[in-house]
């Protein structure tokens, strides 16, 4: 599981497999963009889910919550379309002047979004390490630095 590094993600999918979790900690499917009929005058191609990241959080000092989700394996096909809206690497994100308290700004403390997305890349790598380490998953078919899978 994981959430989106970036400020929101739009998405359209044709199956299932997509899980949120909830605020709780339990985990909701969410329904195929063709069986989500909101409006009786919608149509199912035009029904579109919405995943709060990380940056709106921060903007908002946790009053949106960036959504832990993922993808869980479904025996039938699946196909989605997913647009991630972030912004510019060099730009500060830090809690918005109305969420902007002082116990807000101690957990949230401004960061670029390029530093953002470097810490979660190596938070994520060494989730990976240990997933190697414990047995988890099986080593990697290309060591890191290896350039034999380049050829």
């Amino acid at each position: 599981a994981h959430t989106d590094f970036e400020c929101f993600t739009i998405m359209h999918q044709r199956g299932p497999g997509l899980q949120v979790e909830t605020r709780e900690g339990a985990w909701v499917d969410v329904p195929p963009s063709s069986e989500l009929h909101l409006l009786p005058q919608q149509r199912p191609d035009t029904t579109f889910t919405v995943i709060v990241g990380d940056m709106l959080e921060y903007w908002t000092a946790g009053l949106l919550r960036a959504t832990p989700h993922r993808v869980q394996r479904t025996p039938g096909e699946r196909a989605s379309i997913i647009r991630f809206n972030g912004v510019d690497n060099d730009v500060v994100v830090a809690p918005l002047p109305p969420f902007a308290t002082p116990a807000a700004v101690a957990q949230y403390p401004p960061i670029s979004q390029a530093a953002h997305l470097r810490r979660m890349g190596e938070a994520a790598e060494a989730n990976l390490n240990d997933l190697y380490a414990r047995g988890v998953l099986p080593p990697p078919k290309y060591p890191p630095g290896s350039t034999t899978h380049m050829a």
